[in-house]
């Protein structure tokens, strides 16, 4: 598995709240006093209800009355854990699906010769009682009837966002994206999230005070996936995109359930110039509505304004979304300046190289296009597939690799340094 790991940064974060809210923001308050207002909403870091409770059955429900529809939420929330959690195959839920159907047939007949034999007067008819049983069967077994189904009651009881297909060619191929805004609502909207996010804040006062951002890291993996029985030849390659919100508490952020998933697609679509303009569309359409518009969560009493800032990977990921040129045994190979790869060894004491532009970048990139992409112009390739991101600019949006350029470039260099010494 080949890992890019990228992160959009979204600055200025706006908090638009109410007159009750305002402490919170205000700069005349001390640091102390501000701890100390949100000291009774700070959870233990050793006991984290999340993502919504511990429990099997939420506390709203224990005040409600429950009827058959409450059931069918608890049974879809049982098969929801059983799928994504133990990872149990359909063919084993339906199998405890029919289980359950034939204990509650075994349960209908001892209430029945329960019944027969007592001599007390019964306070609710049989037939009642087996019209209810017949009812709950019939309902359970419609859940697993089908994932069309099982999906309709996740997006009914838990607001299960379904990804949505993105045809990118006339061929049929296309890949899935699963809308990001509505991710990142659904888990704000969560309030021990709300909770979270707010108390660390507090604990980085000083910082968050000279820096009001709201920040989520983009990452994409590359996998391979075969069938285990059959020939190595059928190997498919995908490509994966998810997010994660920064600024929760690392012992919250580090959790399985804090990734969300942003898309995912055959890799060889997206190897084509036009493709992944086409699959980001939709993506970048989410990320510029949040930056003109924002986001309100029904646990948080303001507005989240967001603006994007920079999206950050390593030199293969960052050169793949910017445009540039895929290797970097040739040519002008650096997407911040235009060194050229025969003067990669020679001392910056001795030599200089002009930075790339955003003027120039753009006169390149048109250059490619009229040629068709057939060759680099100045290390580049063609255009960048997040054209129309607002904020989004390949030359001041793509910051420097530092763990490969340390670790593959200054690290050898000062080492051939001390070998030569001696």
């Amino acid at each position: 598995m080949t890992e890019h790991p990228s992160s959009l940064l979204f600055s200025n974060m706006n908090i638009i709240q109410d007159k009750e809210d305002e402490p919170f923001v205000e700069q005349e308050n001390s640091d102390e006093d501000e701890l100390e207002k949100f000291e009774d909403i700070r959870p233990s870091k050793n006991n984290i209800p999340w993502p919504l409770s511990t429990g099997l059955i939420n506390e709203e429900d224990d005040i409600e009355q429950f009827t058959v529809n409450s059931l069918e939420k608890h049974y879809v929330r049982f098969l929801l854990d059983l799928r994504e959690g133990h990872l149990l195959p359909q063919s084993i839920i339906k199998s405890i699906t029919n289980y359950f159907t034939a204990m509650l047939n075994i349960l209908f007949k001892i209430i029945h010769q329960q019944a027969t034999q007592s001599s007390n007067s019964l306070l609710i008819p049989l037939a009642d009682i087996e019209k209810l049983i017949l009812q709950i069967k019939t309902s359970m077994c419609n859940i697993i009837k089908n994932e069309y189904q099982f999906s309709k009651r996740c997006e009914e009881h838990f607001e299960y966002v379904a990804p949505c297909e993105i045809k990118i060619n006339d061929q049929g191929d296309c890949g899935y994206y699963v809308p990001i805004e509505r991710s990142i609502k659904n888990l704000l909207n969560k309030a021990d999230v709300i909770t979270y996010l707010i108390d660390n804040l507090n604990d980085n006062i000083v910082q968050t005070k000279k820096d009001l951002d709201l920040m989520l890291t983009y990452r994409d993996d590359g996998i391979g996936i075969t069938n285990p029985i059959g020939p190595k030849k059928d190997e498919h390659k995908l490509t994966l995109y998810y997010f994660v919100i920064e600024d929760l508490p690392d012992v919250v952020r580090s959790m399985l359930q804090s990734i969300g998933l942003v898309g995912i697609c055959c890799t060889k679509y997206l190897s084509l110039e036009t493709n992944p303009i086409k699959y980001f569309e939709s993506m970048i359409n989410d990320l510029n509505h949040l930056q003109t518009t924002g986001l309100s969560v029904q646990s948080f009493n303001g507005q989240l304004h967001f603006v994007f800032s920079l999206l950050t990977g390593d030199n293969l990921a960052t050169h793949k979304i910017g445009g540039f040129q895929r290797n970097f045994n040739s040519g002008q190979f650096c997407h911040l300046c235009h060194i050229s790869y025969e003067f990669r060894l020679t001392p910056l004491t001795d030599i200089s190289f002009l930075p790339r532009r955003v003027t120039t970048h753009n006169m390149h990139v048109q250059q490619a296009v009229k040629s068709f992409n057939t060759k680099p112009v100045a290390g580049v390739v063609g255009e960048s597939p997040l054209p129309h991101l607002i904020g989004f600019h390949p030359i001041k949006s793509l910051p420097n690799d530092l763990m490969h350029d340390f670790a593959e470039g200054i690290c050898p260099g000062f080492i051939r340094l001390l070998l030569n010494c001696q």
